[in-house]
């Protein structure tokens, strides 16, 4: 590990704020990342922000319940904005990184976001934004029907399957909006959709059993799903080093044919 990086230790060393700049900044995150994330959203979780000025780093815990990838992302991009905004109100507010630090489990705290506001200019969270430093898209790899097979296992991994039960709840209503159309050809649900994974290949599969969509639907559901699907597991790669999938595959089914629609690397989301 990169002894700069923020750990669980650094944030519990972390200090309430103290001074006119930090009790503002404090109450800016505050206000900003509660419009942005709240009961509304589907997240009833609270935040608390702590300073390291040793480190330069302003710490935000999220506490409550199981914090979905989505949400990280969300409060990271939230927080970006709202910290440079603060950097040019106070010239010397002396810290330049913000670290996001699940909280939801007291006693295994993990950090699930660190990055540099200030020199993120565009405050890039979204996985078709930005890659993930240090990983490079993988350009020659193709998904399988036999990797499919395997996500069709269903798994006993607890991590894998909390991913995937948020991941396709999104997606849920990312497609369907505020759709109660259930006979409906577009509409999708449990009963037609899943998420699983296929740990040989390192993939995470995300498909849909609706052989009436032509083409054209097909095309939308691929790069809808395959946007949801490189933002999930993007954010699981930097949330925890023992995360084995950077890869993401989409796929219709149509009885026995299988037709993969998009695939990518959590290193860069842009196919």
């Amino acid at each position: 590990m990169d002894n700069n990086e923020a750990t669980p230790a650094t944030w519990r060393s972390a200090r309430r704020a103290k001074g006119e700049a930090e009790f503002e900044t404090e109450a800016a995150i505050g206000h900003d990342v509660g419009l942005g994330v709240g009961e509304e959203h589907g997240y009833a979780g609270w935040y608390e922000v702590t300073f390291a000025q040793s480190r330069n780093e302003i710490y935000i815990a999220i506490s409550g319940p199981t914090v979905p990838p989505h949400i990280v992302q969300t409060v990271a991009k939230d927080a970006c904005l709202t910290l440079r905004m603060m950097g040019d109100i106070y010239d010397g507010l002396p810290y330049d990184e913000y670290v996001l630090v699940d909280n939801t489990t007291a006693t295994a705290p993990a950090i699930v976001w660190e990055d540099n506001f200030r020199s993120n200019t565009n405050c890039a969270t979204q996985a078709h934004e930005r890659n993930t430093a240090g990983e490079e898209q993988v350009l020659d790899w193709q998904p399988t029907e036999s990797g499919l097979a395997a996500a069709q296992i269903p798994s006993t991994d607890k991590d894998e399957i909390r991913v995937a039960a948020d991941a396709v709840q999104q997606l849920f209503t990312e497609w369907n909006g505020n759709s109660r159309l259930f006979h409906d050809p577009r509409y999708i649900s449990d009963d037609n959709t899943s998420i699983g994974f296929a740990p040989q290949e390192g993939v995470m599969y995300v498909w849909a059993t609706k052989p009436e969509w032509n083409q054209a639907m097909r095309d939308e559901w691929g790069i809808t799903a395959g946007a949801l699907a490189c933002q999930t597991v993007l954010a699981e790669s930097r949330a925890r080093k023992e995360w084995v999938y950077a890869q993401y595959a989409v796929a219709v089914l149509d009885g026995d044919d299988v037709q993969f629609l998009n695939w990518g690397s959590a290193g860069s989301c842009t196919t």
